[in-house]
């Protein structure tokens, strides 16, 4: 609930980056896998190699995984990783060994393909790290967003009775300029200490142009995040999980919520509903493919939609998918039939566009 304050107090709001002191055992190497099957285990995040696109890894429940053959074979790549949930995966596209992991436990980095791995220790130490995005212009930039990452202490000051304080943990975005060594918070217009920030995407044709899903509306950075006007936000009453940009076209957008899907045709300024034949439409995911852009795969909690015609109307994927909850998707950049979909419960892969799906065990 919001507190309002009479004129006569003075209000004095000071952020304090969370960080927690890291015990001596707590970084030993993971080296538990998932055994020789992955269904039952939940995949949050998938990332393709796109100099070797057999080259996959997933972030999952129990930890980074990777596999080198298209998803037939996997091993667990958790040395250095915390047993911790790998929430989000990030690949440097010119250094595809140089990887980003973000954890419940924190910001993770690897440069040798993911056989080990180090933590970024900064603002990003022992928090939840929901996202990182890599400039693809500028593979050293990159942004993340961490929950309960920052105190909130307001200070209230009143001359007759004194004074005190109250103090929450709120979301953070973070920029880094040198590859993750140090990073600082890029927050004007995000530091409501009620907004939620899920998601985080870069224009690929323009990367000062950054978005940012909350659980109130999409917002919007034009100048490499050092300002997130808040009368920029759209979709206000919204809960936004994912964005999609067009990579042939900047100005077309994807928003996926908890009622479906939205689209803008003008950089997010207005949207239109697109979910016609979306059921059960809590949008968890939004993969545009690459050269055909008027094809959009959405994993919902109910399985796997595709759009042939920019999102007009969508058609229901799920020829052996089994475990309906899609929380991650991914489409080969080479060959674009080829799918994948990180689920509640395991792997997906498809080879003819989502017509029919096999397990990935």
């Amino acid at each position: 609930m919001k507190r309002h304050f009479s004129s006569q107090y003075t209000l004095v709001l000071a952020i304090i980056n969370v960080v927690f002191l890291l015990s001596g055992n707590s970084m030993a190497a993971d080296k538990q896998g998932m055994g020789d099957d992955r269904r039952g285990v939940q995949v949050f995040t998938i990332a393709i190699d796109p100099a070797n696109t057999s080259m996959l890894y997933i972030g999952t429940q129990q930890g980074a995984f990777r596999s080198t053959d298209g998803g037939s074979t996997w091993i667990s790549i958790n040395d250095g990783l915390k047993n911790t949930d790998v929430l989000t995966l990030a690949i440097n596209p010119v250094d595809t060994r140089t990887i980003y992991a973000g954890t419940r436990c924190g910001a993770f980095k690897s440069v040798d393909g993911g056989d080990t791995w180090t933590l970024m220790q900064s603002c990003l130490y022992e928090v939840a790290v929901l996202a990182i995005a890599i400039d693809p212009a500028d593979p050293n930039t990159l942004y993340a967003i961490a929950q309960d990452a920052a105190w909130i202490i307001a200070v209230f000051m009143d001359p007759e009775k004194g004074s005190w304080h109250e103090s929450r943990l709120r979301d953070c975005a973070f920029k880094s300029t040198n590859g993750g060594e140090k990073w600082f918070s890029i927050d004007v217009g995000l530091d409501d200490i009620n907004l939620k920030l899920e998601s985080f995407f870069i224009d690929p044709g323009n990367p000062r142009a950054l978005y940012v899903g909350t659980q109130r509306g999409v917002y919007k950075s034009i100048d490499w995040g050092d300002q997130w006007p808040v009368k920029k936000c759209a979709l206000k009453s919204l809960h936004v999980n994912t964005i999609a940009i067009d990579p042939l076209n900047s100005n077309t957008l994807y928003a996926g919520t908890m009622v479906g899907v939205f689209k803008s045709s003008d950089g997010g300024n207005d949207w239109t509903y697109n979910s016609n034949g979306l059921t059960k439409s809590d949008v968890l995911t939004l993969v545009i493919e690459p050269d055909n852009t008027t094809t959009v795969y959405a994993g919902t909690i109910n399985g796997v939609f595709k759009s042939t015609n920019g999102g007009e109307h969508w058609l229901e994927m799920d020829n052996g998918l089994n475990e309906r909850k899609v929380n991650a998707f991914a489409i080969d950049p080479v060959h674009h039939d080829i799918l994948y979909a990180g689920t509640a419960d395991g792997m997906y892969k498809s080879t003819d566009g989502g017509n029919k799906w096999i397990v990935l065990k």
